[in-house]
């Protein structure tokens, strides 16, 4: 009996966190959302003298399942990977098979610049500062 009412439970907790899931997107809508259920990769951002670098955390993906555009002042990274799996997971914490992350680029960086790199399951993007301040057409960035 003990077995049986155990299952219940963790079925009930599996619903009850569901529910949450639900209501963060309906409240928050599915972009702020994401933050709270971690279903978007991680990502640090720093400032050296020479610019800015940003690091995302992308275990499992390669370059080529990576899309990274500039448009005006937003950097936007995203992905989008079919899944051929039939797999039923028993416990699924991770899936980062469709994500998008925009970042707002300073007026400092040198948006002809941008540079990006993916070593060892991490996307590097590097976002140089420039001396004058020009405009640049929206274009995808390579990932070297």
């Amino acid at each position: 009996m003990v077995h049986s009412n155990h299952k219940r439970k963790r079925k009930h907790n599996q619903d009850f966190f569901e529910e949450i899931g639900n209501a963060f997107n309906e409240l928050l809508g599915h972009e702020i959302a994401e933050v709270f259920t971690q279903k978007r990769p991680l990502a640090n951002i720093t400032e050296e003298a020479g610019g800015f670098k940003l690091a995302i955390a992308l275990p499992g993906f390669s370059k080529e399942d990576l899309s990274i555009k500039l448009d005006k002042n937003k950097l936007i990274v995203s992905a989008d990977i079919k899944s051929e799996d039939e797999v039923k997971y028993k416990l699924k914490e991770f899936a980062y098979d469709k994500f998008s992350r925009t970042f707002m680029i300073s007026p400092k960086v040198d948006k002809a610049k941008i540079k990006a790199s993916m070593t060892n399951g991490i996307l590097y993007v590097n976002l140089p500062k420039r001396a004058e301040e020009k405009d640049v057409e929206a274009h995808n960035i390579e990932i070297s």
